[in-house]
């Protein structure tokens, strides 16, 4: 403090001071002489000393009273000292909000008709923040009002939406169109080759798979060979639509490889992990993994085989790894209302390991079909097949399949039980015919497919 010059910010605080003073003096305000004496000087503040100089020359003391355009508040002076606001959440006691508005931080102008605001952002609000509109509140010109009260709002979904914008139900059963802030709803429902769902973050009515443009056009094939005469070569999972079938279309596992290709496998038995011994209803519409075991299902199995005719072709694997294949020239299944009879021509083979299911009814545990009068064969043969009736469904018989559960006898429904126990013994195991002498048992692994005849 040795040298006799005043340093800058020293003069500062001279000049306030000396507002103060004169402000009880005159009886006038303090924020008339900082609003344009002391807020002047300051803003030389880093200025070379001619600057400083030349603030000081130009207001002087006794020109406060005469110079001063407008009343500045000591809250802005301060802001201006130090060039910008320091607060994280702005706030000004002194600015008054419209209605619903509060004094906060620049953010996106959200609006009834841009309720994510979109395109209404500040660009005139500076550092010190502005009156918006807080959460739940939209602007509606000028006004800032309770989202609910914009034209588009939808009570049901609690959104409001922008101009352009459509709404439809999660069920498609209503659709609601936004237009210059007003609301309309009409009934919408998708047509027979729709499904309702969201695709690519948009719900509605989309064409089922395979139809194109205006969901009238199917591209869907109806079986596994179809596919193949394409030029598709890879085992793997294929979507069809058989002729005639009610519904969508539906996914199948096709076999390209063996015997030619273009084989629709509707059932398969690999590990035992699915359990095989079900209800008709589960039957009817299939189960399983394409993975794994699975029943593609008796409605599929019917509508595919009304189609033309289909050849049958069945591997196995028996428990000693012996690999067996059994072709039927013909195979088709009835309908429900004919508790899905099996139709099978054995050609010339003679008796064949399905040869005595020809025109033998569907039966599960649940629903009887066999006509067998003693017992029902689903439930001996712990399975669900186109069992019985033969001379031999009420007799009392040991298998010889060396995996005997119990002392108990088991019913001869059939000489193939493909949907048996996969882990089970005796008549309720899987099993297959090998001769007049007896079966095969526990055979590790099944499959069965069709194709079209040519």
């Amino acid at each position: 403090m040795g040298s006799s010059e005043v340093k800058s910010s020293d003069k500062k605080w001279i000049y306030v001071w000396l507002a103060i003073c004169l402000s009880f003096l005159l009886g006038m305000s303090f924020g008339y002489f900082i609003g344009n004496g002391i807020h002047r000087y300051c803003t030389y503040e880093g200025s070379d000393n001619n600057d400083v100089n030349q603030a000081k020359n130009e207001t002087s003391v006794s020109d406060f009273p005469n110079s001063l355009p407008t009343l500045t508040t000591v809250s802005s002076v301060a802001s201006s000292w130090h060039g910008t606001a320091h607060s994280s959440t702005p706030t000004n006691p002194t600015v008054t909000c419209p209605p619903n508005m509060i004094f906060g931080e620049c953010t996106c102008r959200k609006t009834c008709d841009d309720p994510d605001g979109v395109s209404g952002c500040y660009n005139d609000c500076g550092e010190t923040g502005t009156c918006v509109c807080p959460d739940g509140f939209l602007m509606k010109g000028n006004d800032c009002i309770p989202r609910t009260e914009c034209g588009c709002f939808l009570s049901d979904a609690d959104l409001v939406l922008s101009n352009g914008d459509k709404y439809v139900t999660t069920d498609c059963t209503s659709i609601c169109y936004c237009s210059n802030d007003t609301l309309t709803c009409t009934h919408y429902e998708c047509s027979q080759n729709e499904i309702c769902r969201e695709e690519n973050g948009v719900r509605g009515c989309h064409c089922y798979e395979g139809y194109d443009g205006d969901c009238g056009t199917l591209n869907v094939n109806r079986d596994c060979y179809d596919i193949f005469q394409q030029g598709y070569t890879d085992d793997g999972v294929y979507t069809i639509l058989p002729s005639d079938w009610p519904g969508a279309p539906f996914n199948v596992l096709c076999n390209m490889t063996s015997d030619g290709g273009g084989w629709t496998v509707f059932q398969r038995r690999i590990d035992g992990e699915t359990d095989f011994y079900r209800n008709w209803e589960s039957y009817k519409h299939g189960f399983g993994f394409f993975e794994g075991d699975f029943w593609l299902g008796n409605d599929q199995l019917h509508y595919l085989t009304q189609q033309g005719n289909y050849e049958l072709r069945v591997d196995l694997v028996t428990s000693e790894n012996m690999p067996l294949s059994q072709t039927y020239p013909s195979f088709r299944i009835a309908n429900e209302s004919e508790h899905y009879r099996l139709l099978l021509s054995n050609g010339d083979m003679g008796r064949t390991g399905m040869g005595y299911n020809n025109g033998r009814n569907f039966s599960t545990f649940d629903r009887d079909n066999d006509r067998c009068s003693k017992y029902n064969c689903a439930e001996q043969h712990k399975g669900a097949w186109w069992y019985g009736p033969t001379t031999w469904c009420n007799g009392c018989y040991w298998y010889d399949c060396g995996n005997i559960l119990n002392d108990n006898c088991y019913t001869a429904c059939s000489d193939s039980n493909l949907n048996g126990d996969y882990k089970g013994g005796n008549g309720q195991t899987i099993i297959w015919y090998k001769n007049a002498s007896g079966r095969y048992c526990n055979i590790k692994y099944a499959d069965m497919k069709i194709r079209p005849r040519q």
